[in-house]
């Protein structure tokens, strides 16, 4: 699980991360992929959450966290949260 965990949400993070730096059309991609990222996070915030922790980092965005921080902001946005 924790290879595959890995794998996927670093797949997610490059996605996400050029969803939300605009090289890609934000609202396009949402259409698009949307339920599967906001999918995809809620299996992988815990495991996400684990290696923040474990790499001494803050947990929660609002805190500073920075692994799969693009991942998670554009699951929330595509959750609509």
């Amino acid at each position: 699980m924790i290879d595959s965990a890995n794998k996927v949400s670093i797949e997610m993070q490059r996605l996400s991360y050029m969803a939300n730096a605009g090289l890609i059309s934000q609202e396009h991609f949402i259409a698009m992929w949307g339920p599967t990222f906001a999918s995809a996070w809620d299996v992988l915030e815990v495991w996400v959450k684990h290696k923040r922790l474990k790499n001494g980092e803050a947990m929660e965005l609002k805190d500073g966290a920075y692994s799969r921080k693009d991942f998670e902001v554009f699951a929330l946005l595509c959750k609509g949260q």
